[in-house]
């Protein structure tokens, strides 16, 4: 997993990242959820952008790249993922540790 969350952590935007916010709340429809032009072109979009992030980071397949609304959902996916035993240690972060006090309440071995 590769951790981009700018939001938590500064709170700077560049001029270009605003802009683009701009564009994308005017002109962004919700992908694939519909057949009309502006859904489709979004979708077109979103897959250009998983291909683009898939070589980027030398995926297996742009199928395989995954948007979340946020971290901790991301994370949370990625644990209730892992196999067990899971190792680890208290100096994680609370949405780290969270989703592991569960997964150890349910049974699952954690170290």
């Amino acid at each position: 997993m590769i951790y981009l969350d700018n939001a938590a952590t500064g709170g700077f935007k560049p001029d270009c990242v605003t802009s683009a916010a701009s564009v994308a709340l005017a002109h962004a429809a919700n992908p694939g959820r519909s057949g009309h032009r502006l859904s489709l072109s979004c979708m077109e979009r979103v897959v250009a952008a998983r291909r683009i992030l898939s070589e980027f980071f030398g995926g297996y397949g742009y199928e395989r790249v995954v948007f979340t609304k946020n971290c901790t959902e991301a994370l949370n996916i990625a644990i209730f993922s892992l196999p067990t035993p899971i190792i680890t240690t208290v100096a994680e972060h609370n949405s780290v540790l969270r989703p592991l006090e569960k997964l150890k309440n349910g049974g699952a071995k954690i170290e």
